[in-house]
């Protein structure tokens, strides 16, 4: 009967364990997000994360956008899904904490091919505090590019 009780209680703190997981990484999207490289300030500039939306300014290829979005799965790891094989992210000890976002239905141009991104995937690594890798994916959700940003102070 004790096993069964420990069995039992090892899933309540992995659920628990998992669901913590996912509320900080939901906490570390929300903010100021600046675009770190050549590419990400070209395309957003800027993202804006609340707990309900995210948005970018006008850049000098596309219009702004305010388009709600959902958090679709979050997992942690030493590496992270569709990290592209030019942009090698490991290092000794680090992890990945990241969440995949769908984003709503505005149709918002995000891509420099000038499509809607349906998909943004923020990785955040456990040696750089504010900071995160992005991807972005298309409807079907096939990746497309992977950006850097840099969280505002």
């Amino acid at each position: 009967m004790r096993i069964c009780s420990i069995s039992v209680l090892s899933v309540v703190v992995f659920a628990c364990h998992a669901a913590l997981a996912a509320d900080t990484a939901a906490e570390r999207l929300i903010g100021v997000w600046l675009g770190s490289g050549r590419a990400s300030e070209a395309i957003y500039g800027t993202l804006t994360i609340s707990d309900k939306y995210i948005s970018w300014p006008r850049t000098n290829n596309l219009q702004s956008c305010k388009t709600s979005y959902e958090i679709i799965s979050t997992e942690i790891s030493d590496t992270f899904p569709d990290e592209f094989p030019t942009h090698v992210h490991s290092v000794k000890g680090r992890v990945f904490t990241t969440v995949k976002l769908k984003l709503g239905e505005e149709n918002c141009l995000a891509r420099s091919l000038g499509q809607p991104a349906a998909f943004l995937q923020f990785s955040f690594p456990s040696d750089m505090p504010g900071f995160a890798y992005v991807v972005e994916y298309d409807k079907a959700g096939k990746p497309h590019s992977e950006l850097a940003f840099n969280k505002s102070q």
